[in-house]
């Protein structure tokens, strides 16, 4: 008598052991299936961030080819025109050396004012080119 109920026991014992394992192999599915979706989300996610900064990197790096050529040219419009202004300077000091040694002939100011129209005519050009490059300083900006 005692060895039937120990065996319903057991039965039940072991039905609610069943039950109770596949209660929980459906919570351990339920919950490795959310956690599944929540990194295929968080995948999806990173690979459109991937592919939004690809795409700005590809922006940036077409802005910079186009920009390059201009670079370039404002470099040498600059070296141009420190060297032009530069030359410039020289010619300036050497006018005003020249103007200290005027003796007042007519000779020496006539020549003194020819260098003077000389020197006045360069400057003309040499503001032009400080423009171009102020233009060009200013596209950068733009």
């Amino acid at each position: 008598n005692n060895s039937n109920n120990d065996s319903a026991n057991f039965s039940d014992n072991t039905s609610e052991s069943d039950a109770t394992q596949r209660d929980t192999d459906s919570d351990s599915r339920n919950n490795t299936e959310d956690i599944n979706r929540g990194i295929h989300r968080e995948v999806e996610r990173l690979a459109e961030k991937w592919n939004n900064l690809l795409t700005l990197s590809d922006e940036w790096q077409r802005k910079l080819e186009e920009v390059l050529p201009r670079v370039h040219a404002f470099g040498k419009s600059l070296e141009s025109l420190m060297s032009r202004l530069s030359d410039a300077e020289r010619s300036q000091l050497m006018l005003s050396n020249s103007s200290n040694t005027i003796s007042g002939s007519e000779a020496q100011l006539n020549q003194f004012r020819n260098q003077l129209k000389i020197y006045s005519q360069n400057l003309s050009p040499l503001q032009r080119l400080v423009e171009d490059v102020n233009d060009q300083a200013s596209d950068f900006t733009a």
